[in-house]
């Protein structure tokens, strides 16, 4: 299934997307995907894909979007971590599960905007990412993608 930003955005996601665009928090840290990037469709799907992957390794208790109660990625980060929603009840009150890069996942009952504003002062604690005695959000800094020029239409050989 083909994820697409026409599908009814969260309000927090869509919030993020008008007031930072597209980049990095962080440094590189943590990229969120921005829903009205022309690179989100293909980001997601990726994801997706990676997810899928492991989903046959590690057996998650959820299934993989667009099943009912899936996960639906929302970021990533520079160690292979990624955040995602799980898709049951209102969109808006989705909970965060965070995925670490050795395939744990950990519950937050909050949505994504509460869930980083609390990740960036350390008033949660991941079990198995984002350290605090790695801190990486110490440099709580955002970095706006560069917008991609456009390719030059090739003229055709005759």
């Amino acid at each position: 299934m083909q994820v697409s930003a026409s599908n009814q955005l969260l309000t927090d996601f869509h919030d993020i997307a008008i007031h930072y665009g597209s980049g990095t928090f962080c440094g590189t840290y943590l990229a969120i995907l921005n829903p009205l990037s022309p690179d989100f469709e293909r980001a997601v799907n990726y994801l997706l894909t990676e997810l899928r992957e492991r989903q046959v390794t590690y057996k998650y208790p959820y299934g993989v979007f667009p099943e009912k109660g899936g996960l639906l990625p929302w970021g990533s980060d520079e160690n292979g971590d990624v955040p995602h929603w799980l898709t049951e009840g209102i969109p808006d009150d989705w909970p965060t599960i965070l995925q670490a890069d050795g395939g744990e996942l950990e519950r937050f009952d909050m949505p994504m905007t509460t869930f980083l504003a609390k990740a960036f002062r350390y008033q949660i604690s991941p079990k198995h990412a984002w350290y605090k005695a790695y801190a990486p959000f110490r440099d709580l800094t955002f970095a706006p993608t560069p917008p991609v020029k456009p390719k030059k239409a090739r003229k055709k050989k005759k």
